[in-house]
């Protein structure tokens, strides 16, 4: 018997904090990480982010063996942001030729362990979103004037395929076979960094299928692409909040949004409102990269995000975490010329973004909130990690899965700062691996993240 989930039904998406938050049209639904009610209050740079499902799944329990998914890439944007234009100007290659090079990975979970990994298979290979963060010039990485190279490389081999083409790139299907038999809770993860509409789900084999009900603790996570976990993360499963949270054995909301990640405060009031146990946020990277703040604003304008969660979240604890390791932004700001010769306006540099932190951090501390905490960037990346980044800013896959386990330490183990006792000390039985050729039994060694829990910005 073949069943078809309602994948208009949000009761059926785990990660998701906002309720409508799934934008339905012909084509399907996509799943959206920001009250689409108010989608035209967020920048079109920061919406065009929160369209790509970070540590968003379909959960739900069945016994099929076969798992079928029919996507449709999304490069249309939203009807509710068409006060602000959208999507932005500033694309280094149109939105519409994306299914042309770009990969989308899902992560199938079974009982909490991963069963297998499929990606999409674009006409053009080795130009994905990864591949254009891969540097062509040896290190030390000075600036990003590689990847200008690498998406004019990339541009040349867009031409050669007819436009008229492109659109039997545009819908995709993604299929998990010889599942085990039995009910079984299966999470299937949809891709870090690619907007999809999913036109239908169908599970084969399957006498029933219900909704998960979970009520575990909720980390709701906020920063930049390390976060969002593009654009080297192994796979959706892989990218450091879920990674965290499947160790610590909670369900994660990742408001992780690459290139965003300036402390907007539609951001904070959506946080402040969500049913969270804990928060984490990782805060400075963008910020320099994008020039965004100064000396004079960067910490101000930190406190004033914190403080609007805190208008929700009066005690719940918070990890702050300042920047990893940045390679030559570490001691290098940047100065603007304002008028005023030799007195120029700064951004400050990742060194003095953590000593700034580390001071408003301890500011707070001292006026009584005693569940605010600093996590030293540098401690989740060392020098293992710090190796590993291809481009001097985001870890490989790797990388991002140690960050994850190094958090959840932190946060989750013994004296932990969020939900101490909570951590595990290993993801799944066997880990976050799968082969499929290797037969499993599937025991659930660590449930998956999800969250059934819907809040409004208002």
């Amino acid at each position: 018997m073949t069943r078809t989930v309602d994948l208009t039904n949000p009761s059926f998406y785990q990660g998701l904090l906002s309720e409508p938050c799934l934008d339905i049209n012909a084509d399907g639904a996509l799943p959206v990480r920001f009250p689409l009610a108010n989608a035209n209050l967020a920048h079109p740079e920061l919406m065009e982010q929160l369209m790509q499902p970070s540590g968003v799944s379909l959960s739900f329990n069945t016994d099929a063996r076969v798992c079928r998914l029919r996507y449709r890439w999304a490069t249309e944007g939203l009807a509710s942001c068409s006060k602000r234009d959208f999507p932005p100007a500033g694309h280094l290659m149109p939105p519409a030729t994306k299914p042309l090079w770009d990969v989308a990975s899902f992560d199938l979970l079974v009982d909490g362990v991963l069963f297998d990994r499929q990606t999409n298979d674009p006409p053009i290979k080795g130009q994905s979103g990864d591949d254009m963060f891969m540097p062509t010039m040896q290190k030390p990485i000075n600036d990003f004037s590689y990847m200008l190279k690498n998406y004019g490389a990339l541009h040349e081999k867009v031409k050669a395929i007819p436009q008229e083409k492109w659109g039997h790139y545009a819908a995709g299907e993604i299929v998990f076979k010889q599942l085990p038999a039995g009910y079984k809770r299966l999470d299937l993860y949809l891709p870090e960094k690619s907007s999809l509409r999913l036109c239908s789900l169908n599970l084969e084999g399957a006498a029933g299928i219900n909704a998960i009900d979970d009520s575990r603790p909720l980390l709701v996570t906020y920063g930049s692409s390390i976060t969002q976990g593009m654009p080297f993360a192994n796979g959706p499963s892989s990218v450091w909040p879920v990674v965290a949270a499947r160790a610590a054995d909670v369900r994660v909301v990742n408001l992780g949004v690459g290139g965003q990640c300036h402390f907007d405060q539609v951001m904070a009031r959506l946080i402040s409102k969500a049913p969270a146990a804990c928060f984490a946020f990782e805060l400075g990277i963008n910020v320099h990269n994008m020039c965004s703040m100064n000396m004079r604003t960067f910490a101000e304008a930190a406190m004033g995000f914190i403080l609007t969660v805190r208008d929700g979240h009066p005690k719940t604890p918070i990890c702050v975490i300042s920047p990893i390791w940045g390679g030559f932004r570490e001691e290098q700001g940047w100065d603007t010329d304002i008028g005023f010769g030799a007195f120029k306006a700064k951004c400050p540099s990742l060194t003095e973004m953590r000593e700034l932190l580390k001071k408003l951090v301890e500011l707070l501390r001292s006026r009584g909130d005693e569940n605010l905490h600093l996590v030293d960037g540098l401690n989740l990346a060392d020098e293992d990690v710090r190796m590993s980044m291809p481009d001097d800013l985001h870890p490989n896959g790797n990388g991002y899965e140690k960050i994850g386990t190094r958090f959840a330490e932190l946060a989750f183990g013994p004296k932990g700062l969020l939900i101490p006792g909570r951590f595990q000390s290993q993801v799944g039985k066997n880990g976050n691996s799968c082969n499929r050729n290797e037969q499993q039994d599937h025991e659930v060694a660590m449930p998956a993240v999800g969250v059934p829990c819907f809040c409004t910005l208002q």
